[in-house]
């Protein structure tokens, strides 16, 4: 996280404006190969955000439309997409339900869970809110991760989230937490199952 992607995406991205039109395409087709998956998010992005702002039109569209057909593909079906893009889970669904669709990004998960509910345990992981923290004067030490879920966007399916958690960690309670360093998806289990209403059997 110290080299933060979406930054380094963006610093990409700007070098990138500096080449010709067709540099920039062929710069668009070779992210879209890119993985795992938040690194070609993460550029993709970029590229477009910056050709809109220098009125490069084409590119643009190419950047925004592979963009949107790499997330519409992905099915989060496998462990190892969550486990390769666990610190940006929430933001590349996010980006997902912004281009496609809650409904599509909802579907998606709750697709998967269906087929393989133990997806739970890396998918918390990567559904959490992740920091860090860092020496206040140097900024170069850093102290510690944190890593919780505060809270539960829209395009989230709870309820096949919540059957999942009772399916694989039956033992697990809802429980109140604070930012925590450790990913431990039991404890992330809890965290949801509080936001989730299921404190006292409700």
């Amino acid at each position: 996280m110290s080299l933060d992607l979406e930054a380094t995406g963006r610093l990409a991205a700007r070098v990138a404006r500096n080449a010709d039109e067709e540099t920039q395409l062929a710069l668009v087709a070779q992210a879209r190969g890119l993985s795992p998956l938040a690194v070609a998010s993460a550029l993709l992005w970029n590229i477009a955000q910056i050709a809109e702002d220098a009125s490069v039109t084409k590119v643009q569209v190419s950047a925004t439309e592979a963009l949107m057909e790499l997330l519409r593909d992905q099915s989060w079906s496998t462990a190892t997409v969550w486990e390769e893009n666990a610190m940006h889970g929430r933001h590349l669904l996010g980006l997902t339900e912004y281009l496609v669709g809650s409904d599509h990004v909802r579907t998606r998960i709750r697709d998967a869970l269906e087929a393989d509910s133990s997806l739970i345990r890396p998918m918390l992981v990567a559904l959490s809110q992740w920091g860090e923290s860092r020496d206040s004067e140097t900024f170069t030490e850093l102290l510690g991760l944190t890593c919780s879920i505060r809270d539960l966007p829209e395009w989230l399916p709870t309820s096949s989230m919540v059957a999942a958690i009772e399916n694989e960690m039956p033992e697990v309670k809802p429980r109140r937490d604070d930012d925590g360093a450790d990913p431990d998806p039991e404890r992330l289990a809890g965290q949801l199952l509080h936001l989730a209403g299921r404190d006292e059997g409700t």
